[in-house]
């Protein structure tokens, strides 16, 4: 009986320990931090160079940036920009080489320009007009043909003058010859006698070809020392 009850306590305090161990251990595992999942990596693609940040340009954007610029430089003749998918086709009138390829490498450097057709035209150097020249000396000598009576008129009277001027200058010497005995003073008032005479003839054609203002002016005018 001894050896029966011995075993019956054996197998309850087994049992027992059984019961107690099991209840710990679901405690122990919701105490310990749960780790978290880690799912697998996803596949990404290589980093891309450059980020553009602005949208892509237009193509009427573009159109209106170089058609204003074109129009700003003031050395185009009716400059005309086209733009289709990024293709400008440039067309206007320039006047040497240099302007063309500057607007095409204008329209090169702009953003998003894929290629340019520079159709604009060089506009040839016009040959040399003698037009006008030829109109002014058709005026001058028209003129001339017209003052030629005045001008033929204005030398008969300085002719004249001219004459007058020595017929005072001789009659002078006469009239003085008897009343001043001095040679040199004779002859410096004749000659100042004759000179009088050959200036008043000097603007009597001045008078009449219309230039007496024109001596005035140029006689009253006061000469500034440099």
């Amino acid at each position: 009986m001894s050896g029966v009850l011995r075993v019956v306590l054996f197998a309850s305090l087994c049992s027992v320990l059984t019961s107690i161990v099991a209840a710990q251990t679901p405690a122990r595992r919701a105490a310990e931090p749960q780790q978290p999942t880690v799912s697998a990596p996803a596949d990404l693609s290589p980093a891309p160079a450059q980020v553009s940040v602005h949208p892509v340009a237009r193509d009427e954007q573009i159109r209106a940036r170089l058609q204003r610029v074109l129009l700003a430089t003031d050395s185009f003749k009716d400059p005309q920009v086209r733009v289709e998918d990024g293709v400008v086709f440039l067309h206007g009138k320039v006047d040497s080489a240099e302007l063309k390829n500057w607007a095409g490498d204008l329209a090169r450097n702009t953003q998003d320009v894929v290629a340019v057709a520079n159709q604009m035209e060089v506009i040839e150097p016009p040959v040399r007009d003698f037009g006008p020249a030829w109109g002014g000396l058709l005026i001058l000598c028209r003129d001339f043909i017209r003052s030629l009576p005045t001008l033929g008129f204005g030398l008969l009277i300085l002719v004249l003058s001219v004459g007058a001027g020595m017929l005072a200058t001789r009659g002078a010497r006469a009239f003085l010859r008897r009343r001043i005995s001095a040679k040199l003073l004779r002859s410096v008032i004749a000659c100042g006698v004759g000179v009088l005479v050959f200036l008043l003839g000097t603007y009597i054609v001045l008078r009449v070809c219309g230039l007496t203002q024109l001596a005035l002016a140029g006689c009253g005018k006061k000469q500034i020392p440099l």
